[in-house]
């Protein structure tokens, strides 16, 4: 037996790739089942169709060539990639889906989140400007996932949470750098913390999206998303999609807001058609797959001391939502969900914000394929308790 296919059967022997290993790809690598079910079956194939002696077919003589017996053939590996209990050792991966078995696994970094618990880490480096999507699975616990920057460290969190169907995402990565994406569970999961055999199999799948520069071609969709700041849009009117463009737009975010001056008790901004606008800005209780214009708010007038600023539209489907004093997600201060009756919140203390210099952010936000948002009206009205 040759040295090459020795190492495929102890590797890939049929003990070693099982049933449920083939079909549920357990302990299989940045690949999908099927290549740990091809693996197994180019190795039994290999190793099992020679006689009982361990030969194999073709001369017949045991020298497992050709009819000449001068050639050998050995059977594919496939080496496995998991993620690492250890970040200095994690691997680097490309977009794909990763196995591994949560067992093993120690706390490290206090665990994922900084909550605790057993976690894995896998790199990722960024070969070009795009966002990161990390989902992850398990069969027996709660997985949680995180990215974070690529220092093996408690640093800022660039993405953490439960993982849903949405997973994590992260925005606008540059080519260059590189992430760590890190998965586990809590400790107190009842999965986690209950012996037996349970090897805690989890896969977590790694995603790119492109992000697209200025005047970059933005059809089909699966080109990519168009930077912060430009929408994807025609520039004739053929309607072909080698005509859409990546097109500067303007008030799609926080460094380009529409200034609006409050003279007076009453304000309204009108909408006489949806404008094309992108999603810079996700919110506690909206924008997550929402467009919005953001506008910077100025109250020219005098401002009472007990004047508050509430801020209302009746038009279905359009959400609302408010930072100060500046324009990260912690400075949020009111948010007003979209529905069907409309949406409203109000500021309290506008004076303060006046007086400490305070010019907030109000994002309209809206379904980009809503068709009732032919037209609409958000008000802001300056009122008096």
């Amino acid at each position: 037996m040759t040295l090459a296919l020795l190492r495929a059967r102890s590797v890939l022997s049929p003990r070693a790739c099982t049933r449920a290993d083939v079909a549920r790809g357990r302990g299989a690598t940045r690949s999908w089942s099927w290549r740990s079910g091809l693996a197994c079956a180019l190795a039994c194939a290999t190793a099992c169709s020679g006689g009982g002696d361990g030969t194999t077919s073709g001369s017949g003589d045991g020298t497992g060539g050709g009819d000449d017996g001068t050639s050998d053939t050995a059977a594919v590996v496939y080496e496995p990639v998991s993620p690492s209990d250890a970040c200095e050792l994690a691997p680097v991966v490309e977009p794909g889906r990763y196995h591994g078995e949560l067992f093993v696994n120690s706390e490290t970094l206090a665990g994922v989140c900084g909550m605790g618990g057993p976690d894995a880490f896998l790199r990722v480096t960024i070969p070009y400007r795009l966002d990161l999507r990390v989902t992850a699975a398990a069969e027996s616990f709660t997985p949680r996932v995180e990215v974070l920057g690529d220092a093996c460290a408690r640093g800022v969190s660039l993405g953490c949470g439960l993982v849903g169907d949405e997973g994590v995402t992260v925005r606008d990565l540059l080519p260059g750098s590189s992430v760590h994406v890190v998965v586990g569970g809590a400790a107190d999961d009842p999965a986690i913390l209950a012996p037996g055999d349970d090897r805690l199999p989890y896969y977590v799948d790694v995603a790119f999206q492109r992000v697209l520069d200025v005047g970059a071609r933005c059809k089909p969709d699966k080109l990519g998303r168009c930077v912060t700041g430009t929408v994807c849009a025609p520039v004739d009117m053929t309607g072909d999609d080698s005509t859409w463009r990546c097109t500067e737009t303007t008030a799609d975010a926080c460094v380009d807001a529409e200034e609006i001056d409050l003279e007076g008790t009453l304000t309204t901004l009108s909408f006489p058609g949806p404008p094309a606008q992108s999603d810079a800005h996700q919110h506690s209780c909206a924008g997550a797959g929402l467009v919005e214009r953001v506008f910077r708010l100025r109250a020219v007038a005098p401002v009472g001391p007990d004047e508050s600023l509430v801020v209302r539209t009746s038009a279905p489907g359009v959400g609302l939502a408010l930072r100060t004093p500046g324009c990260l997600p912690e400075h949020e201060r009111a948010c007003a969900a979209p529905s069907d009756a409309g949406a409203s919140f109000t500021l309290e203390s506008l004076a303060t914000e006046v007086e400490f210099g305070a010019r907030p952010y109000l994002f309209v936000e809206w379904a980009a394929d809503e068709p009732a948002l032919d037209g609409f009206v958000v008000e802001l009205e300056r009122t008096s308790e």
